[in-house]
């Protein structure tokens, strides 16, 4: 069983947050800021959610099952904070944030995952889009320490920002800021921004992005994923 701030249980149900909402769950061994056990979520009409779990196990600011929709300039900003087990910002099956949305997404383990934007492996992604900005960090772990770890494609597109800041896996030494399942894409399209402020950004554990601390020169390589229609990619500590 899980401790939750807001709640939902019905099969295949939509739920819509669309007013001023604020969650914090406490010292809880398992935690979930708002859950929906076996439906869809929109966020919506300007609606501005805080949800803050922290606690000692497995714990999740915002829990969906199926879809995840933030659009109409909603303002979502999430945080848990796990002393010794998995951690989530947000996690759910699909994501989509669109429409002027800005979201805040912040994850901390003790000592196992701790990802910002969590999508299943058996997902179906992750699309930012349509002026939206979003801000997604990854926090101190063992295992996954990312800001979007997703198990499908990740498209940004559309004028949209991705900040995404990753965390040092303990076991490794190394800074992620994304991990995307094998097989699976990066795509930034239509002026996108991703600004990753990390080391790397993986794919099944293959950097995408090399040596760019290097002072002479940058290498760039997407394994499996295209840049294009004016993208553009900003690495701080890089002038090129």
């Amino acid at each position: 069983q899980f401790t939750v701030g807001v709640y939902n249980s019905k099969e295949d149900a939509d739920n819509i947050i669309s007013n001023k909402i604020n969650v914090t769950v406490k010292n809880t061994a398992r935690g979930r800021g708002i859950s929906v056990a076996y439906g869809n979520m929109t966020i919506c009409g300007k609606a501005v959610v805080n949800s803050n779990v922290s606690g000692s196990g497995a714990l999740y600011g915002i829990y969906v099952t199926k879809n995840l929709l933030i659009k109409d300039d909603a303002i979502v900003t999430t945080d848990a904070k796990s002393t010794a087990a998995n951690a989530y910002g947000i996690a759910a099956k699909q994501g989509e944030i669109t429409d002027n949305a800005v979201v805040t997404a912040k994850a901390d383990g003790g000592n196992e995952n701790a990802n910002g934007i969590q999508i299943f492996d058996k997902g179906e992604g992750l699309v930012i889009g349509g002026n939206a900005v979003v801000n997604a960090y990854g926090g101190n772990g063992t295992k996954k320490v990312y800001a979007v770890d997703s198990g499908k494609t990740v498209i940004i597109k559309d004028n949209a920002k991705l900040y995404a800041y990753g965390a040092v896996n303990s076991d490794t030494g190394k800074k992620e800021a994304m991990y995307i399942v094998s097989k699976n894409y990066l795509y930034l399209r239509d002026n996108a921004q991703l600004i990753a402020d990390q080391t790397s950004l993986a794919a099944d554990y293959d950097p995408y992005f090399e040596d760019y601390q290097s002072s002479d020169e940058l290498s760039v390589r997407f394994k499996r994923g295209s840049a294009r229609y004016g993208t553009q990619l900003y690495i701080p500590g890089y002038d090129g």
